[in-house]
């Protein structure tokens, strides 16, 4: 078997739509090449903002943290990609799950796509206020 790896994120910056209650990322320059020898920036950002894997400890107290995962366990043998296109703010219903029985069954790793791809671009206010979620 061939190793393959899909780039699943989207590159931060300052134009990175954040949900409402989280601050805009902020990038700024630190150190200049001519300056310092070395261009550096200062980024600050909450965990929430951008592509993330919400882990446990994100809604249940005392559960698994990210520094409980290794790299490897981000290292999937049989993902599936579930087109789930859904309306604003929808919340997947077990009945949405329905469909993905069979596809499932071989999975150790689900993503789902809500077709919020475009609106992403287009709308981002939309996007971080209106994406359907579980």
């Amino acid at each position: 078997m061939t190793d393959f790896y899909e780039f699943l994120s989207f590159p931060l910056s300052d134009k990175t739509p954040t949900p409402p209650a989280i601050p805009a990322i902020e990038i700024k320059p630190f150190m200049a090449l001519d300056a310092d020898g070395a261009n550096v920036s200062m980024i600050k950002f909450a965990s929430h903002s951008g592509t993330h894997l919400d882990v446990p400890i994100h809604v249940v107290p005392d559960s698994f943290s990210l520094s409980d995962f290794s790299a490897q366990d981000f290292v999937f043998e049989h993902p599936v990609v579930v087109d789930l296109p859904l309306d604003d703010a929808a919340i997947v219903m077990p009945e949405d799950l329905e469909i993905i029985s069979e596809k499932g069954k071989t999975a150790d790793f689900m993503l789902f796509r809500f077709g919020y791809g475009e609106i992403r671009k287009k709308d981002p206010l939309r996007y971080t206020t209106k994406s359907p979620g579980f």
